[in-house]
């Protein structure tokens, strides 16, 4: 029995159900079984079934043609739920054992890739695991686009990713998942090519109730297309399917911030974000700089600040603007203990040397202990990383000021 044919059972059929598997102790039927607990996140009841499938047979290859098909599959199904528990090894055992009973499984081939990149295997390992899958069942869309991006963010090769998504496209011209993923890579890495908006306007066609392609349309209208209220209107269509989608928060917040300048809005809609999804480090993030910068709400921000460096222990710019917001707060408090302020602007530059606001907060850090070769140093680093940057040009408006009161001091006017 397939899958999608169980999710609408009730509690009495499942339960006829669950009866007939354990009466007849077959793999099929206690695979199927398996399959939808899975499915419906009856996780230990799931693992428990297809371990009892798998055993009921004997080891391949004395098991006939037939049940050896059902047994790759079932042994993907088991490997699936292992990797969503986080057991990685036992998932790639899983999926090895399938494909020994079934070299051609589809669910063995086309996920084996990606188990073999959760364990950092070599590159050529993996993309051969995806060559194997795509050689043996050419038409596996869903292999297809995962195959797509591992070549752009893996291989760092966008012709050959696009080679494969244009194949993709060529056989499943109105497919979905296949007119979105096309939408989102040109938005990457071409964002003036001139297909994408209607192939965002094709997937949304397709699947009008998929939540990711409206938010990702509207995030093209406003950074790409700037059709501001284009976007406010691909939101609102996601936030009406699904009101707590994180990422649409998070995006239509920018936008209300950033272009209608609606900061009351602007907030709730980060708050939104961040009760959908409480280590959202960017929604974390921005609420702290609109809360320090526009709603001077200074213990908040600190909090947020604090909280979206939890969120995201390796983000440069997050623990750059932390280590600045506690920098500046010791410099207004005449407190010369920077400690901490420092350990968060050293670990910003450790992850991005290149970070402009990391160099400026050091920069006002020697500057107030009175260490100005220092602090030219830091200015020079931050202008070359990013002329543009607030706190870089804060500094230097604060080195010319300090600069032009020493003049004053060492050259008064005669009286």
């Amino acid at each position: 029995m397939a899958a999608e044919a169980l999710t609408t059972i009730d509690d009495e059929t499942l339960a006829k159900f669950r009866s007939a598997a354990e009466a007849s102790r077959d793999l099929v039927s206690l695979g199927a079984l398996a399959q939808y607990l899975s499915d419906i996140g009856q996780t230990e009841e799931a693992e428990e079934r297809f371990k009892s499938a798998l055993a009921s047979v004997a080891a391949p290859p004395d098991t006939p043609w037939a049940l050896r098909r059902a047994y790759a599959h079932y042994s993907g199904g088991l490997a699936v739920l292992c990797e969503a528990m986080g057991q990685v090894e036992r998932a790639v055992t899983l999926y090895e054992h399938g494909l020994a009973a079934h070299p051609e499984c589809p669910t063995c081939l086309g996920n084996y890739p990606l188990v073999l990149q959760a364990q950092q295997r070599p590159l050529d390992e993996i993309e051969e695991a995806y060559e194997r899958a795509l050689r043996v069942h050419p038409r596996l869309i869903s292999v297809m686009l995962k195959y797509s991006l591992f070549l752009r963010h893996r291989r760092a090769s966008v012709d050959r990713a696009e080679a494969i998504l244009e194949r993709a496209l060529e056989f499943e011209p109105a497919h979905a998942d296949v007119l979105a993923t096309y939408a989102v890579f040109l938005h990457a890495v071409r964002s003036d090519d001139p297909r994408i908006e209607d192939l965002y306007a094709r997937a949304a066609a397709a699947d009008p109730r998929c939540v990711n392609t409206l938010s990702n349309f509207g995030l093209y209208y406003s950074e790409i297309a700037r059709a501001h209220d284009k976007a406010k209107a691909k939101y609102d269509c996601a936030l009406e399917i699904d009101p707590a989608h994180a990422n649409t928060c998070y995006n239509y917040a920018v936008l209300l911030e950033s272009t209608y300048d609606d900061v009351p809005a602007a907030v709730a809609m980060y708050e939104r974000a961040i009760d959908a999804q409480p280590n959202h480090a960017y929604a974390l993030y921005n609420l702290a700089v609109l809360m320090e910068e526009k709603i001077r709400d200074l213990h908040r921000a600190e909090t947020l600040y604090r909280t979206a460096v939890a969120a995201s222990p390796r983000d440069a710019l997050a623990n750059a603007d932390l280590g600045r917001f506690l920098a500046r707060r010791r410099i207004e408090a005449a407190d010369a203990n920077f400690d901490e302020a420092k350990h968060f602007l050293e670990t910003a530059l450790d992850v991005n040397y290149e970070c402009a606001t990391a160099h400026a907060a050091l920069g006002e850090i020697a500057l107030f202990l009175k260490e100005d070769v220092r602090a030219k140093a830091c200015l020079r680093s931050a202008l070359k990383a990013d002329a543009k940057n607030n706190a870089a040009t804060r500094l230097a408006t604060k080195m010319r000021e300090l600069e032009h009161l020493r003049l004053q001091r060492d050259n008064p006017l005669p009286r």
